[in-house]
């Protein structure tokens, strides 16, 4: 996990995973699309917060226990796994959640000019 303060919020991945699987993670449905997409956002909090599992379980998943969070976790992790296509998602939404490591913003602020004159 990156080294520097995160400005990823459980709200921006609540955003996120509902965009992305085009549910509402505050319906309690056991319906696989839900499931799943749950499944992925309390991974994404987990992995790009700081935030405890009961605090994962009420704001996403509409106030789940902590214990069926972890079960969640460790659900995910295992499917992942399994099917390269669902890690391949999960990359993806970190990459548009996460933000660029300093040493890379570093660089692409190399890439460009910064005179102050914009180039058309």
């Amino acid at each position: 996990m990156a080294s520097y303060p995160s400005t990823v919020t459980l709200a921006r991945i609540k955003d996120a995973v509902e965009f992305h699987y085009q549910v509402r993670l505050s319906v309690r449905s056991n319906e696989a699309r839900y499931v799943l997409a749950r499944q992925v956002a309390w991974y994404l909090a987990r992995l790009l917060t700081m935030r405890s599992t009961p605090e994962i379980g009420r704001y996403l998943g509409n106030g789940y226990h902590h214990t069926t969070v972890q079960h969640g976790l460790a659900a995910i992790e295992k499917k992942m796994r399994r099917h390269a296509d669902l890690a391949a998602e999960v990359r993806l939404l970190v990459r548009e959640l996460e933000p660029p490591a300093p040493e890379r913003c570093r660089q692409l602020a190399g890439d460009v000019d910064l005179s102050g004159e914009w180039a058309i």
